[in-house]
Formats: structure tokens, sequence, C-alpha cells
């Protein structure tokens, strides 16, 4: 890895038990690649913050791409739910902090039978993946059910890495519903964009004028081809196509190019033919990487840092503010999401509602400075450390940067002093937990 430091994988047996042998996924680190730890235990678990895992036959790479440290990726043929129950399998986990802290979730390029019920047999058993030569994308190759011949097709695909990601359930909904669904990149998707009247909005900001490419993370349950009219800031509608997907649960990718302009832009996708459910946004230049997009978050409080007034002054104060509470996530007949998972049209969704906004905006709009102080109590020891810090800081960057979300809201712990040229080209961190004194108890 980047600090030199060796990283190992592997898959318990009988774990949780003999008879639940779900084989999840630990890892070890090693200096030299002979002493590896920790040595009192088995190892590590590969976990997400709620607990959720993966297992069988890890593959395991370190990539220069990601984050300050890299990032390093895991595929494995399913994941686990917290209990260790096979549940779903259609994520890489990846560490943005050498494998300290909890993991993250990041979309295969291809999905496959992993749990073998769908007409496959040892599908996802054999993984690889490799970046491209510019470190941009990461190409998956792994064998995928054929229901025809009854064989494993082996089968390539590619996601870029530096893309700015745009979760469907943060997006703006009218007359659509969240579905709880384990293999969706943050746990939810969109679905019931059944009327002429549905609609899901997303807000993307890019740097500059120019042609980008979309790509969508969707559900095509259906068993033949669908789409969706797209535009992009009131324009021209565009058809974006679906192929159908084994089911409901099975993801695709659709792409599309278009122009956007410098700055804020809205693409919203409305019902075409027939239905299909929306989980991620990508968003990226195959010329240039784009803005990151952070925000910046309190360890203890969880609530949002921001600098006074946007400040860019040496030593301006900083406060935290909570975020907007995160609607509830139901269906249109008033189940729970993980209950409504169906495209089909029903009564109840029949009739339009009131868009629903984005679920992570701050109630302060204000950018975020990296030099941020800390306006509650600390202690004397506390407060000149991070008066000691600032100066250090007042002499490595004299510009200021701004974190704001756009992404998931769930921490990527980021341990080393918050440092603006590391960041500022990593656009795949969503969030930064700060863990220095400012936090400390």
């Amino acid at each position: 890895m980047q600090d030199g430091r060796y990283l190992a994988t592997f898959e318990v047996v009988n774990r949780p038990s003999q008879s639940q042998n779900t084989a999840p996924v630990y890892f070890k680190t090693s200096p030299d690649g002979l002493n590896w730890s920790p040595v009192a235990s088995i190892g590590t678990k590969v976990a997400l913050k709620d607990g959720r895992g993966i297992g069988s036959t890890p593959f395991v790479k370190w990539v220069p791409t990601g984050g300050p440290k890299g990032m390093v990726i895991i595929a494995s043929k399913w994941s686990l739910d917290a209990a260790g129950n096979i549940d779903g399998g259609q994520n890489f986990y990846v560490n943005y902090n050498l494998g300290d802290g909890p993991w993250e979730r990041l979309p295969f390029a291809v999905t496959y039978d992993a749990s073998d019920t769908q007409g496959g047999s040892f599908t996802g058993f054999a993984q690889g993946f490799d970046t491209s030569v510019d470190g941009r994308a990461l190409y998956q190759a792994t064998n995928v059910e054929n229901p025809v011949t009854t064989y494993n097709d082996v089968r390539v695909g590619s996601i870029p890495l530096e893309a700015q990601q745009y979760e469907a359930e943060r997006a703006i909904r009218q007359d659509a519903a969240l579905v709880n669904d384990t293999d969706a990149c943050n746990g939810a998707k969109v679905g019931n964009i059944n009327n002429a009247g549905s609609s899901v909005t997303f807000t993307v900001k890019v740097p500059a004028a120019g042609t980008y490419t979309l790509n969508m993370r969707y559900t095509n349950g259906t068993g033949a081809n669908s789409s969706h009219s797209v535009k992009v800031n009131g324009g021209t509608s565009t058809t974006l196509n679906y192929p159908a997907t084994v089911d409901w649960g099975r993801y695709g990718w659709a792409q599309m190019t278009t122009t956007l302009a410098a700055g804020t832009n809205n693409v919203s996708f409305t019902k075409g033919s027939s239905y299909a459910e929306l989980d991620a946004l990508h968003v990226y230049s195959p010329s240039a990487a784009l803005d990151p997009q952070f925000r910046v978050t309190n360890r203890n409080s969880g609530k949002s840092l921001e600098i006074v007034g946007a400040s860019t002054t040496d030593g301006a104060g900083a406060g935290q503010w909570e975020t907007q509470a995160t609607p509830p996530r139901s269906g249109t007949s008033g189940k729970p999401a993980e209950e409504s998972s169906s495209p089909t049209p029903t009564a109840a969704n029949s009739s339009k509602s009131a868009p629903q906004q984005p679920e992570t905006e701050s109630k302060r709009p204000n950018g975020v400075s990296h030099r941020a102080s800390h306006t509650s109590m600390v202690t004397d020891g506390q407060r000149r450390l991070v008066e000691a810090r600032q100066r250090e800081q007042r002499q490595t960057a004299r510009n200021s940067w701004y974190f704001y979300d756009r992404w998931r809201g769930r921490p990527a712990i980021y341990r080393q002093r918050v440092h603006m040229p590391g960041m500022e080209t990593h656009p795949r961190r969503h969030t930064v937990t700060l863990e220095s004194a400012l936090h400390s108890k």
C-alpha cells in the first residue's frame, strides 16, 4: 500500500457458525509480508459502519486513485448482513484509509447471481479487477451465469473512479417512492416512477461547460426494454434506454452523453416506456477529473461544520449545524419501502405528490473552510494544540476551500491533518470526519 505495508484478505470458514458457513472476509496487515497483525485475533472483519460485510473468495487490490491514501478495493462473491447471513452481493467494498475504520460500497461494473438462486452455479467465485493505465477507470472481470447454456460466461465491465456519484434517494422526487434494497449503493433506490407526472431530478455541479458522460445505475425487471425521458436544465428531452435486468434486484448501467453548463445543473428523469427504478447517477468527464464535493462533520455531534459567513480570513470562527431530517422511507401505499419494490402502477401512486427535497441539505448554505477553529469548550492543552495546528496550516495553505456533500452523507474516516492540496484532487471521498483535538473529549 501507499505506506509500504501489505494487506491480505481471507475468508474464515465455519463462521458465524459451522451450520451457517457464510465465510466472512477478514484482513490483516504487515510491515514486511512476514509478520501480520492483529496477532492476538484471527483478523479484522471487513465491514460497513452498520456491520454489513462480505463473504467468500475475496480478491483485493490497493490503487492510488480515490483519496490521499488511494483506496483498498475488495471484491467477494456475496455480501452479508450484520448477523452474517448471505444478503445480496453487487458491490465492491472500499476503504480510503489503508484499511482503518469502516468500509464503503462501490457498485460493481458487472453483476452476477451471488446466491446461485437465479440459474447460476458458483458465479462470482472467479473475481479479478485492475485499473486503467491512467488510474481513472476500474475494470472488473468475473464469471456470470448464462441460463441458456447453463454454463458461466466471463464478462468484463468498467466504472470510472473519478466520477461524482449522486444517490437517487437524495434527488428531488415527484410521484415516486423510496425503495429499500440491500444491493443499492446506499441501501435504497427510487421506484414507482410510473406516471406522466413522476420525476427524479438530480442537482449536479461541474467546473466547466462541456460534454459529460452520465452513467445511471438502474433495475428493470419487466423482462423487456424500458426507458426514461431525460432533460438537462429544462431543455430538449433525450431518451435513455434500460435493457432488462434479471429481476428488480439485479442492477445494470445505462449511459448517455450530454452538455452541461458550468456550475449547477438540473438533470431530470421522467417516465418513458414501461418501468425502471433508479439507484445512482455517475457524472464524469473522460478528459479531466471533476471538482471534489465534501461535507465536514463533527465526529462527536454528527453536525455539519461551517466557517462563519464563509470567511476566508485566517483564524475565522466556525459553527456547527444540524442537517435536515431524513424523511421516512415509505412506499406509495403506506407500506415500508422494503415492501414496495414493484414497479407496477397502482391507484395509490396515481396522483401527483409534492416534490421531495434532497435529504442532506444543510440548514446553513455557506461553504466550509479547512481552517476551522472550534467554538465549543476545549481544555487549555487542546486549545494550544489547535492554535499550533492553525499556525502550521497558515504556513502550508494560503487558499481556502469548501466542503459540500453531494453524496451519501456517511463518514469516511480521514485521520491525517486536514490538508487542502491532497483532498482537492480526490472527488470520491464522500464525508470527512475530523479526528483531531477539535473533537477530542
